[in-house]
């Protein structure tokens, strides 16, 4: 690897000097670091460059990600490059490495022990307007507090369910352990290709989510026009009408990660405990 690009949570300014040995790590193995322009800022250096720069002008070969899952989500909202997470966060679902371990696991990367883990991605379209793939979900929601919509969901254009709720949520296997997993939803391998489709707080409480293949074509729209939002990994909002028709496919560039331990439950079983302690 010739080039890493390094970005962080701009939540991590109390953490300065552990970031700046990380940087600090990756220049003594000889390897030239581009720094995101909020992480340069942040460590008190000029210069820096935005995600997209990094990976389509300077043709980085990896990202480092230093704070929790949302720093590596939104990364992936600018840029495709395989991403080694550094868990600087609560949960770190996302994220392989810890910070004291960050040198033994550089020198590991660098001497090719790892693999690429794809995690699958969906693409969202609203009325035909293409937006940035999500790796966790896209939840659609009244813009009121606690005021229900009546939504029609539609599978390869045939009408799968019709139910009243705060919301549904449209997730990834990934996702599944995010928000889907709070309000109920089951846990999906990763290594399923599929997308979850999950009611938020509805009305018949027996109504149940639906996982459907990744291939299919989803659509979502509300039944009666009234105003809502869709949030995207929870980094991004889009304000609708209601008269909108949300259409949900693969979005064919899967998340890569770089790991070290082949099953994924093993990063369930740290995360999870981490939770219940």
């Amino acid at each position: 690897m010739k080039r890493i690009g390094v970005t962080a949570s701009p939540t991590l300014g109390d953490r300065k000097k552990e970031i700046t040995q990380i940087i600090k790590t990756i220049e003594e193995q000889g390897v030239e670091v581009l720094k995101e322009k909020k992480l340069s800022e942040m460590v008190g250096n000029e210069g820096g460059m935005s995600l997209e720069d990094m990976e389509k002008k300077e043709k980085m070969d990896l990202l480092v990600t230093i704070g929790g899952d949302g720093t590596v989500l939104r990364a992936l909202q600018h840029c495709n490059a395989p991403i080694l997470g550094v868990n600087m966060g609560r949960v770190g679902f996302l994220n392989e490495v810890q910070p004291e371990n960050f040198e033994k696991d550089l020198k590991r990367v660098l001497d090719g022990d790892y693999y690429i883990d794809e995690h699958t991605r969906i693409k969202l379209c609203i009325n035909g307007t293409e937006s940035i793939p999500v790796l966790n979900e896209v939840v659609i929601h009244s813009s009121q507090a606690v005021k229900i919509r009546e939504f029609e969901i539609s599978l390869d254009g045939f009408v799968l369910d019709h139910f009243r709720a705060d919301g549904v949520i449209v997730a990834t296997p990934t996702g599944s352990t995010g928000y889907a997993m709070s309000a109920g939803g089951p846990l999906i391998d990763p290594r399923l290709k599929g997308m979850l489709l999950m009611p938020l707080a509805p009305f018949r409480v027996a109504r149940r989510p639906n996982v459907v293949p990744l291939e299919a074509i989803v659509r979502v729209r509300m039944i009666k026009h009234r105003p809502c939002i869709a949030n995207l990994d929870g980094q991004k909002e889009m304000e609708l009408s209601g008269s909108e028709i949300l259409e949900f496919t693969d979005a064919e560039s899967p998340a890569k990660f770089l790991r070290f331990e082949s099953n994924p439950y093993r990063v369930r079983q740290r995360v999870f405990q981490s939770i219940n302690q």
